[in-house]
């Protein structure tokens, strides 16, 4: 199953906010999306997603337009978590996860089993009955994922999202630098579920190392995309962000790594 954009481009207001982007997701893979401030990620997941329909150009699921699916047919192929997603409801944890099941018809008796499952893929199953509006902002976007989860799992038979795709607009902005890798572990883990993921990612450590492909926007438009080989270059980081870097390869991963030069 693929989740695939053909010549995207969409404007608000007659300014372009992407231009002419083509990029697409297998099941079971990750793709990371970089660029700078304003690069035009999140119109990308955003137009991946439904949410916006492009001005030029066709986004597909399955080889089928995203435009024909209905909202419930959408909610059971893909979950979307937006880059802010915070709520003042005085509602605690596992309830915010709870949310993700409105749209299905997922047993009653099973629910909390179900919720408790995803509050601990992402190791916050001890907040379950915490009051979320006085969680941590880490702790709020570990609980948000939960729910994302908890969306394609309740749609999928035996819980087994191998047909899914989740849309993560920078899902560790807010975590420490031992929860940011933890996180990207649990979310490389997915895939071993056939999930699909698109991420976006200011890291380009974390996005070179559990990415298995990486697109790089610059002023709405595609600059490079590939493999973090081909992507993590000296030449491409210097054009997509103006600063000079040194890359190496991970000791354990193999993969580029790379450190900002001061001069």
């Amino acid at each position: 199953m693929t989740l695939k954009m053909s010549s995207v481009s969409v404007y608000a207001s007659g300014v372009r906010l992407i231009s002419n982007i083509s990029m697409e997701c297998e099941t079971g893979s990750v793709v990371g999306i970089l660029g700078e401030n304003g690069a035009g990620k999140s119109t990308v997941l955003n137009s991946l997603s439904g949410a916006n329909v492009p001005d030029a150009g066709r986004v597909t699921l399955s080889d089928h337009l995203m435009s024909r699916y209905s909202l419930t047919e959408l909610a059971s192929r893909r979950a979307v978590l937006p880059q802010s997603s915070d709520l003042s409801f005085p509602l605690n944890a596992i309830e915010v996860v709870r949310l993700a099941l409105s749209m299905a018809s997922y047993p009653h008796q099973k629910q909390d089993a179900l919720l408790m499952r995803c509050l601990n893929q992402f190791g916050v199953s001890h907040l379950a009955d915490r009051s979320y509006p006085n969680l941590s902002g880490g702790e709020k976007q570990r609980i948000q994922l939960a729910r994302v989860l908890a969306q394609l799992k309740c749609h999928s038979s035996n819980e087994r999202t191998d047909d899914q795709f989740l849309l993560l607009d920078e899902p560790i902005s807010a975590l420490d630098l031992h929860q940011q890798f933890k996180t990207m572990r649990h979310i490389r883990e997915l895939t071993k579920d056939g999930i699909g993921v698109v991420v976006i990612l200011h890291d380009l450590n974390l996005a070179s190392m559990f990415c298995d492909h990486l697109i790089i926007l610059k002023e709405g438009t595609l600059l490079t995309q590939g493999t973090p080989h081909e992507v993590i270059t000296t030449n491409t980081i210097n054009q997509a962000f103006d600063i000079d870097v040194d890359i190496a390869l991970h000791p354990d991963t193999r993969t580029p790594f790379l450190t900002p030069r001061l001069l």
